[in-house]
């Protein structure tokens, strides 16, 4: 008897540390990685019939679920979390620069074997530290798509890759990093016999996350690749435009997540070898502590409170002066370059962006949509969903592209 309290009682424990641990990492109520918790997780009744994948790491239960999306304000979960869920991590190769790397990625499956689930590509939105790659840690985004397979890759520059600087806005290395994972995906499920709906692949993301989405629509209807045929994509609040939106940021004289700003002048410098000095696109103090700051230690407000929304403090006033002007070809060509925006899709396709975005307006979404149509796309299958009143939020575009998506399956 004793021996059978004693075995319920670490059963709890265990729930009650998983379920502290996810709440942790969404507060960020202290720094300690939510992958500290990678033995299996037990839950009392749950059949988990995927636990002996390789790289398994966790199941979270529906009650755990559903607790951390209350806490976290969401109203009504049941209506969309309805499955427990395992939680994998995958290591796989791409290329970045013509060579050969590792990057990695998140796999979340849900533990419903009586359903070939279709699969979502989720990208996740712009991240700094590492321990927010989703290889690392579940984010509060997931189980949105709790029906679904969800492949969550980290992109170059995190997990597996974290040595490099991730190549924010730049196509070709990010293609290559979301379609490599999702080949590699679907042959791990395929090694390890999880059921899946070969012929369903959806595609969504908010923020760098829809940027990213529209880049690997693009690619795959481009560059077809065997068997992985988009079914609809659902791109939300993404930069497309590159080129615009960085005219629209540097006319002004502020601009409110400077740590963007931050990461794709770095990450343009590093990726295309410029070797160009900080100092040329950062006033001090800023551009002594630029570099540090891109450390992977560090997440989003954490480098925004060492920087200045300011722009004419921040910004170097020659550059600035260029930006605004005539100079600067360089940026603005590769900017241009690596844009998504001036193509037509012949996938069923749905943009949708809060019409009081500060970040990233409304106007880059309202121009992607009219250049689609203009170049051929069919108002039929490319739509514009404006949200509203919503700033830069990816809650209410997920409750609808969930809605949307479920009408394909």
């Amino acid at each position: 008897m004793n021996i059978v309290i004693t075995r319920i009682i670490r059963i709890i424990k265990k729930n009650i540390i998983l379920c502290f641990s996810l709440l942790c990492l969404i507060y960020s109520c202290n720094n300690e990685q939510f992958t500290s918790v990678i033995e299996e997780v037990p839950f009392v009744n749950l059949q988990d019939p995927y636990r002996t994948l390789p790289d398994y790491k966790f199941t979270v239960s529906t009650a755990t679920l559903k607790s951390i999306y209350e806490k976290n304000g969401v109203q009504y979960p049941d209506s969309f979390i309805r499955y427990p869920v395992s939680f994998h991590r995958l290591v796989y190769t791409t290329t970045y620069k013509g060579e050969q790397i590792s990057a990695s990625g998140a796999i979340v499956i849900p533990i419903c074997p009586q359903i070939a689930a279709d699969i979502v590509s989720f990208q996740h939105g712009t991240m700094f530290a590492d321990n927010d790659a989703p290889s690392n840690a579940i984010t509060d985004e997931l189980p949105f798509f709790n029906e679904y397979i969800l492949f969550i890759p980290d992109y170059i520059g995190y997990g597996a890759s974290n040595d490099i600087l991730h190549p924010y806005f730049v196509y070709q290395p990010t293609v290559n990093s979301v379609i490599d994972m999702i080949k590699a995906g679907k042959k791990y499920l395929d090694e390890n016999h999880v059921p899946y709906n070969p012929d369903k692949l959806f595609l969504t993301g908010h923020s760098e996350g829809g940027y990213v989405t529209v880049a690997v629509q693009k690619e795959l209807e481009t560059n077809p690749v065997y068997g992985l045929k988009v079914t609809a994509s659902a791109p939300s609040a993404g930069p497309y435009d590159i080129e615009l939106i960085g005219r629209l940021i540097f006319q002004n004289n502020n601009y409110p997540s400077p740590s963007y700003l931050l990461l794709i002048l770095m990450a343009y410098n590093d990726y295309y070898n410029w070797q160009r000095p900080v100092t040329d696109f950062f006033q001090k103090p800023y551009s002594f502590i630029a570099k540090s700051l891109l450390n992977g230690n560090l997440n989003e407000d954490e480098i925004n409170q060492h920087l200045t929304t300011n722009l004419n403090f921040l910004i170097d006033s020659t550059f600035l002066k260029n930006y605004r002007d005539d100079g600067e070809p360089e940026f603005k060509k590769l900017f241009l370059l690596n844009s998504v925006n001036n193509w037509a899709t012949k996938t069923p396709t749905r943009f949708y962006h809060g019409t009081s975005d500060n970040v990233v307006p409304f106007e880059i979404s309202q121009k992607t949509y009219e250049s689609f149509i203009e170049n051929g796309s069919d108002t039929s299958v490319v739509k514009l969903v404006a949200l509203s009143g919503i700033g830069h939020d990816y809650l209410p575009a997920y409750r609808l592209i969930l809605k949307w998506f479920e009408t394909f399956r």
